[in-house]
């Protein structure tokens, strides 16, 4: 069985994660808490990014790709997942790249303002014990190498805020004819996409990691989510969530 190396709050992996459940696929999740993953990426030859998925056949890496690779593969009577990077930037007006690196670092400021243990329960969910021991020891340190390494500072998350304020102007444009969905009348892709990489926006329902309810963020977190709610796009990121994303959470034990 396929088993896909991931960071579980990551909304990469969830891209990835959806994807393959979508298609019908069976696979092993294997969580890892930020920095740690390295040990994981590194055994099975893969770069240091998350998610990788391990096959029989050899690796396969990034969101979009395993997207692709499920697509080849999915079950009887299931909906393409095939993901295409130059439709979702001529619908958001930046790469898919971009946007979810804008909304990571988005998670990653709202994050900064939480305490130890909430930052925990966001963020370890599923994770090796021994990992989650030496990350709330070191957590500190650890946040600070992962905001490092996703280039988050005031000067960065500012620009991110204007960059997903336009791309979710413009979803909520395409949905402006009172379409269901971003292609029209069915699930695609592109929601899957768009839903996924929104998750640091608004905490959605039925994520496949257990969330925090928004009640137990900072207050000045619980505005910003409340903010996006209200944007058309959010909330149709929110409804692909509660109609179409139907999966057991990761076994956090």
């Amino acid at each position: 069985m396929p088993r896909l190396i991931t960071i579980p709050a990551s909304h990469f992996c969830e891209l990835a994660r959806w994807g393959l459940d979508h298609a019908g696929v069976d696979f092993e999740e294997q969580p890892h808490l930020q920095v740690m993953h390295l040990l994981a990426t590194t055994r099975v030859g893969a770069r240091r990014l998350t998610p990788v998925l391990v096959t029989d056949a050899g690796l396969v890496q990034g969101s979009v790709e395993i997207l692709d690779w499920a697509d080849q593969r999915r079950a009887p009577g299931r909906a393409s997942v095939r993901a295409s990077r130059a439709r979702f930037a001529e619908l958001l007006g930046v790469s898919l790249d971009e946007f979810g690196a804008a909304t990571r670092r988005v998670f990653y400021a709202n994050v900064a303002r939480c305490s130890t243990e909430l930052g925990m329960r966001i963020n370890a969910p599923g994770a090796p014990v021994w990992e989650r021991r030496l990350f709330r020891a070191m957590y500190p340190l650890m946040m600070g190498l992962a905001r490092h390494a996703c280039e988050v500072d005031a000067r960065t998350v500012a620009a991110a805020r204007v960059l997903i304020d336009r791309a979710l102007d413009r979803v909520a444009d395409r949905l402006g004819d009172g379409r269901p969905f971003l292609d029209g009348d069915h699930l695609c892709a592109d929601d899957i996409c768009f839903a996924s990489l929104s998750v640091p926006l608004h905490p959605p329902p039925n994520y496949a990691v257990p969330l925090p309810e928004i009640a137990d963020f900072p207050a000045s977190v619980q505005r910003e989510f409340n903010r996006y709610a209200e944007h058309p796009a959010v909330a149709h990121a929110l409804n692909m969530y509660r109609g179409h994303r139907m999966r057991a959470a990761v076994d956090v034990a």
